[in-house]
């Protein structure tokens, strides 16, 4: 090419270090050693596969709650705990490939938190980056409102995301509440069967019916699972007489009632960021169809 240098085959080029007018003749050489290259070092084990990979934030969470999620809707998943965003990227390191990973931590508007720090997006992407890990299904996100902003949520996760993975996560915020009791010998089972009303339609889906808890003597850690548009609203109550009735309400929906919303290009996903246009209601499950394409760079008109 034109104003470029024509490079040598490093295995023919040897003007670097042969200067040729000094070679003079000489005789035939004799005992010469054979030179050898260095040892040959082996290739490093192929990492494993894993088809679900759950990871939770435990310096935010105790076990009780993304158990209860894990338990609920993920129940074949391989569980780790991590505590930093390193802790994230070695343990994503130690496997070549996942089928769906999924994710419990505390989030927002395309972002979440790990050992209560929230790194900046570059910084979130490079986390990701450097495990080498590769996501072949999905990234699921059990985190509040990491959809707000679906394109920032696309850009961090690209480097892991296979070409047919899917990402999904929600516009609103997930809580979780606890409720502890316990079954005596005085229990019966219209005891728990009030309870259970009290948080009809709310329970994690693996609850069990009246009669198996009333089969197990001692204390039980039951969970209720909304989902809200806002994080003040009032919780549900762990305990009480009051009906849940009385806080039911547009802040809280069960998870089988929100609605579906998708995502394919970068131009759909701006129009449907919460903050912006709000086409995305405040109670939706957003699912990214096409990672590469939301997380592609805006074409200029």
């Amino acid at each position: 090419m034109p104003g470029r240098k024509e490079e040598q085959h490093p295995s023919t080029d040897t003007s670097a270090f042969l200067e040729t007018e000094r070679v003079v003749e000489s005789g035939p050489v004799t005992n010469t050693p054979v030179v050898t290259g260095p040892p040959s070092v082996p290739s490093p084990p192929p990492r494993p596969s894993v088809q679900t990979l759950y990871v939770y934030d435990s310096s935010s969470h105790g076990p009780g709650y993304p158990l209860a999620v894990q338990s609920a809707y993920y129940r074949t998943a391989t569980i780790v705990a991590i505590t930093s965003w390193d802790d994230l990227t070695r343990q994503l390191a130690q496997y070549g490939e996942v089928g769906e990973l999924v994710i419990y931590a505390h989030g927002n508007d395309g972002a979440f938190m790990i050992g209560g720090r929230v790194p900046s997006h570059t910084q979130i992407q490079g986390y990701f980056q450097a495990s080498r890990v590769h996501v072949i299904d999905a990234i699921r996100f059990e985190c509040c409102s990491v959809m707000r902003n679906p394109v920032a949520a696309a850009e961090m996760i690209q480097g892991i995301a296979g070409p047919h993975a899917v990402a999904s996560g929600y516009t609103l915020y997930l809580s979780i509440t606890e409720v502890p009791f316990m079954v005596t010998d005085d229990t019966t089972i219209d005891h728990i069967d009030a309870i259970l009303d009290q948080y009809r339609g709310f329970w994690m889906p693996n609850t069990p019916p009246a009669a198996n808890i009333l089969a197990v003597p001692g204390e039980h850690r039951l969970y209720t699972e909304s989902f809200q548009n806002h994080p003040g609203a009032v919780p549900l109550p762990a305990a009480g007489p009051a009906p849940l009735a009385t806080l039911r309400g547009p802040e809280f929906i069960p998870r089988t009632r929100m609605r579906e919303v998708t995502v394919g290009t970068r131009q759909e996903a701006q129009r449907r960021i919460l903050r912006g246009a709000q086409h995305i209601p405040d109670l939706a499950r957003v699912t990214v169809t096409n990672i590469a394409a939301v997380a592609a760079p805006a074409t200029q008109p």
